[in-house]
């Protein structure tokens, strides 16, 4: 069976997508979605520079169409320990658009990397659960995102923070001022049940009997691969290698 015009010029495009220059008016479904599915089924990888154009094109088609495989990215699986500032910095100065969900737990990530979140515009779901370095600043960061006025979380609506220390009754003022949020763990911190349960209350959260667990799709290995790879390639791991041990020189990684 001959194969169609369209499925030639699909594979040439998955093949050389590194050559893609824009995806803006080029629809969603099928064209975009084709794309996405054929580099996923190919052993092609995805280019930095793809998921840019797809995540400034049509990152609000992504968080509702796309499989959600593609959209959820787990920080611990793209990194060797102690580099998720570095994952971090890249995946927020690169294609923060394609990413619906995060998950940021058992990281070092801390309170001053939170602002790094600015630009995941489309991201709905944030786990910061098991986090040595996160604090109730952290999060007053989060929650100044989180507004009509600054716009930048506009989708966030489930957020985890289980088994924080340094997440205690002052975060329930922040919460307070995250617009989209509809569910909310403080499970394991040292916020004070009685009042965490008053406070959210007046908010309009009921509480649960039963903790809810991360609704997480499977990882997409290729993805995380892919983006591993660029990590590498971009040589940021081997600047922090240089300066690990030169205070100096690493706070400007960490």
């Amino acid at each position: 069976m001959l194969a169609s015009l369209y499925s030639i010029c699909l594979q040439y495009i998955v093949e050389n997508n590194q050559e893609l220059t824009t995806l803006e008016n080029v629809p969603f479904k099928p064209f975009v979605q084709d794309i996405i599915n054929g580099i996923f089924q190919s052993e092609k990888p995805f280019e930095k520079s793809t998921l840019s154009l797809i995540g400034k094109a049509h990152g609000q088609h992504l968080f509702k169409q796309a499989h959600p495989t593609f959209t959820c990215i787990c920080l611990s699986q793209l990194c060797p320990v102690g580099s998720s500032v570095v994952a971090l910095k890249f995946l927020s100065s690169n294609f923060p658009e394609i990413i619906a969900q995060l998950d940021l737990s058992h990281t070092d990530i801390g309170d001053r990397h939170i602002p790094l979140l600015n630009g995941f515009k489309y991201l709905q779901i944030l786990d910061l659960c098991n986090m040595e370095f996160l604090s109730d600043i952290g999060i007053s960061h989060l929650s100044a995102m989180n507004t009509t006025a600054t716009n930048r979380l506009p989708f966030l609506k489930e957020l985890y923070l289980a088994n924080n220390d340094l997440i205690t009754d002052k975060v329930l003022k922040y919460i307070g001022k995250m617009e989209t949020l509809n569910y909310i763990d403080l499970t394991n911190t040292s916020v004070t049940e009685e009042v965490a349960i008053i406070y959210l209350k007046t908010l309009g959260f009921v509480q649960t009997s039963k903790r809810k667990a991360v609704d997480w799709p499977p990882l997409c290995l290729k993805l995380h691969r892919d983006i591993r790879n660029m990590l590498i390639d971009s040589g940021e791991f081997m600047k922090r290698c240089k300066t690990k041990g030169d205070p100096e020189e690493k706070e400007q990684f960490i």
